[in-house]
């Protein structure tokens, strides 16, 4: 729909939205080149699955690269470095991965690279490592949520030999991994939905409700009556020192009703 309609909103929360905007690059790009034509029918999947398709390869050819360095960086061992690139490229699932349209390719190369990033600010200390790392932590975030986790490696980074260092060296890796933070969070941020659609049953946009977030990250519906929709965002862009929000709106129509569970 946005290579179509021009529209940035993916329209779906399964994932996030970073690996469909490389996709829809990608078929502007063949679009503007005059290599695909788009005529708004189901068929326009099916043109634009083989550019799809490449994209997974060569984020999975980068991703046995990223290895390769990561263990290089890592251990220093070229021999090394070869033996984890050989273990990724004959992986089942990583080869698996790279065939298909999905968001798993993708966010395991921003994840090698958030650990490759970690491990030099370990070695080298110095606040680029830290920015990078939270950067790639954030993009990795940006194609599926929960892999965002990986920017917790700056934590044992950051820690290395702290050991009997001065206050001030101290604070200045505090400061690393505010940075580092904020960096993630601005990079997930900026390539993250930000706002609640409602669909009618012949699948036209019926309302669209504006949250003062970029970033939604999940949505049910409570109340006496079903119909406060909570809308959950992972950040506030009128308080920023809100952070993560809950805004609440009413809905015409009830929630579904949710079966009672004993845990």
């Amino acid at each position: 729909m946005f290579a179509r309609d021009g529209d940035p909103h993916p329209r779906q929360f399964t994932y996030p939205s970073l690996p469909t905007y490389f996709d829809t690059a990608l078929v502007l790009a063949a679009r503007a080149s005059g290599r695909l034509r788009l005529d708004g029918s189901l068929a326009d999947y099916v043109k634009a699955l083989p550019l799809g398709r490449g994209l997974a390869v060569a984020f999975g050819v980068a991703t046995i690269a990223a290895c390769f360095t990561l263990a290089l960086q890592a251990f220093g061992s070229r021999a090394a470095a070869l033996a984890a690139a050989l273990v990724t490229a004959t992986n089942p699932l990583h080869a698996l991965y790279s065939r298909f349209v999905t968001v798993d390719g993708i966010a395991t190369f921003f994840v090698t690279l958030g650990l490759l990033f970690a491990v030099r600010a370990g070695q080298f200390r110095r606040r680029r490592d830290f920015v990078l790392g939270g950067f790639c932590a954030g993009l990795t975030a940006s194609c599926k949520f929960n892999l965002g986790i990986v920017g917790l490696s700056l934590l044992p980074a950051a820690a290395t030999g702290l050991g009997g260092s001065s206050p001030d060296e101290r604070r200045r890796r505090l400061g690393d991994l505010a940075v580092a933070g904020l960096v993630a969070f601005l990079a997930f941020a900026l390539t993250s939905p930000y706002c609640v659609l409602r669909y009618a049953a012949d699948g036209s946009l019926e309302r669209r409700i504006e949250v003062p977030a970029r970033a939604v990250t999940s949505l049910c519906f409570g109340g006496s009556d079903g119909r406060d929709l909570y809308v959950v965002t992972a950040d506030n862009t009128e308080s920023s020192e809100r952070k993560g929000t809950v805004f609440r709106a009413r809905s015409e129509i009830a929630g579904a009703p949710v079966a009672p569970a004993r845990v």
